[in-house]
């Protein structure tokens, strides 16, 4: 049910022994305890998009490229995207395309931000900091999970930086009211 957890158990040791890294390699390189990584590769973490943010730019990588579910491993070394990101103290961009993602859902479906965290079961005051993109935000996978099912987008789409406002509304007509 949670597809990106299972993703990250198989993406994150392919990744790493493409690049031909250690465990400690990765903590080292994402400032992430090398005890998070072994959880991630074994399915047992619910990493914050700080965490995610962290490794993936250890890989170059943006958090959006690095959760793409239908990314062959082939593919993925390509699609590195030589992303610069990583320092958790800064707002980092995905921050920014959630709340938009957040804005745009809201005024969409014509829900209030109470609406919507009973529906994703994400507690009130998450939803506001999101909305807000305060740089304290740091929600977790399935906070992420919980957010992209109820708009029927993916992970990977919730996060993508690319994304214009008006993507972002085609892709919920197109999906919502199918």
């Amino acid at each position: 049910s949670m597809p990106e957890i299972t993703l990250l158990e198989k993406r994150l040791p392919y990744i790493r022994m493409a690049n031909a890294k250690l465990q400690s390699e990765i903590a080292a390189e994402s400032h992430v305890c090398e005890k998070t990584i072994r959880n991630l590769e074994n399915a047992n973490a619910n990493p914050t998009l700080k965490t995610l943010n962290c490794i993936a730019a250890s890989f170059h990588m943006s958090v959006s490229a690095f959760l793409k579910l239908d990314l062959s491993p082939a593919l993925m070394t390509d699609l590195s995207l030589k992303y610069e990101g990583g320092s958790p103290e800064i707002l980092i961009p995905e921050i920014l395309t959630l709340s938009r993602w957040l804005i745009v859902f809201l005024s969409f479906s014509g829900e209030t931000q109470q609406d919507f965290s009973d529906h994703t079961g994400v507690g009130l005051d998450t939803v506001n900091r999101i909305k807000r993109h305060l740089p304290s935000c740091n929600p977790t996978l399935s906070t992420l999970q919980n957010f992209a099912a109820y708009m029927s987008i993916t992970v990977s789409e919730l996060l993508d930086t690319t994304l214009s406002e008006d993507d972002m509304r085609k892709m919920l007509e197109e999906r919502i009211r199918s």
